[in-house]
């Protein structure tokens, strides 16, 4: 289930974050944030799921302010801190919910660092499978979280094939080969602040070879913050530089960069 055309009108006329926390209790004042945002011109907010504790913050955000998109999911920290049967428990949760939040599902993936996996790999692999389907059952784009783990989601999709309903790969940190996978299974690279840290030259390259109409641009705050920005402080504007820079390396210029993506967007969420 997407969102029906009226319901984009949410988003005002202004750019769209296309992935965002607003609802992380570390943001302790998000009215103060959206009317930061606004002030730079950002408008709409699409959030992401962690667990289902967010999703009880993320709905009550979207109540009071309906330009943030509430977005449910299982992201793979809280799969890798939960027995199977506890994720599992948690899925029941999510499918019975999914009607509340209209639009994507997510976030879901695999997250491979060693300080995070402490032995979850298949659990993970399992638990994303499982979301997977329930995106293609209820028609749903999906938000997939892959860190160090784009083999293992390769494999998985030309096993089942890839999401019936495209979606995103958030925060896409993967080499120009991961995006061409991705690309050609229909899905759109999300864009953040790692891209105007020096050392991440192989995005530029990536921002390259992808199609503008394949590309989003995001936040992820209060989280990846880039240059300029304390850690753990990210705003939703600072998808303004992050535009910037892609603008840069595509001989467009920033404001084509936020219209397209709001465009992208928007796209993926149509009916």
């Amino acid at each position: 289930m997407k969102l029906d055309p009226q319901s984009a009108l949410r988003f005002g006329e202004g750019w769209i974050d296309s992935h965002c926390h607003l609802a992380d209790p570390r943001i302790t004042d998000p009215t103060d944030v959206l009317k930061t945002a606004a002030a730079a011109g950002v408008t709409g907010f699409v959030m992401a799921g962690v667990d289902p504790d967010d999703w009880e913050r993320q709905l009550a955000l979207a109540r009071r302010h309906p330009q943030c998109l509430p977005v449910l999911g299982l992201h793979p920290y809280f799969v890798a801190d939960h027995t199977l049967e506890e994720c599992e428990t948690a899925l029941d949760q999510l499918a019975r919910r999914l009607r509340e939040a209209p639009g994507f599902i997510g976030e879901m993936g695999l997250d491979y660092r060693s300080h995070l996996v402490k032995d979850s790999e298949a659990r993970q692999i399992e638990i994303l499978h499982a979301q997977l389907e329930l995106a293609d059952f209820h028609q749903k784009p999906v938000v997939l979280h892959i860190v160090r783990a784009h083999k293992e989601t390769r494999r998985l999709f030309e096993h089942f094939g890839p999401p019936a309903c495209g979606g995103m790969v958030h925060a896409f940190s993967g080499s120009a080969t991961d995006a061409e996978f991705y690309l050609a299974q229909g899905l759109h690279l999300s864009i953040g602040g790692g891209l105007l840290k020096p050392e991440n030259e192989r995005l530029d390259q990536v921002v390259r070879l992808a199609p503008l109409e394949r590309l989003l641009v995001e936040s992820d705050s209060p989280d990846q913050a880039p240059p300029g920005y304390p850690a753990g402080e990210n705003r939703p504007d600072s998808i303004l530089p992050v535009a910037a820079r892609i603008a840069e390396l595509k001989g467009v210029t920033r404001d084509e960069v936020l219209a397209r993506s709001r465009a992208n967007l928007l796209a993926l969420l149509e009916p």
